[in-house]
């Protein structure tokens, strides 16, 4: 049960299987997309094979060709990272 964590196992459980939708788009301004999408997997520790899953995710929404991209480069719905289309 969740609540028989500790604080610390309580940070890492949220970290792991929660996911969270932002109204504001969120993005670090000095990452590119492909690093701001990577930077929780590797705050997590889950690096591995992570930028060809970014890249396919990327690819998914419309933004492939955007990976080197800074935020303030992107229009406001490829900012959204395109949820409307993706799946």
């Amino acid at each position: 049960m969740i609540t028989a964590l500790s604080e610390h196992e309580r940070t890492l459980f949220r970290r792991r299987n929660i996911g969270i939708v932002f109204q504001f788009f969120n993005l670090i301004p000095t990452l590119t997309v492909m690093e701001n999408v990577t930077l929780p997997l590797e705050l997590a520790g889950r690096t591995r094979g992570m930028r060809p899953r970014a890249q396919e995710l990327l690819e998914r929404v419309g933004l492939g060709n955007r990976i080197n991209t800074y935020p303030d480069k992107l229009s406001g719905g490829e900012q959204r990272a395109r949820g409307d289309r993706a799946p």
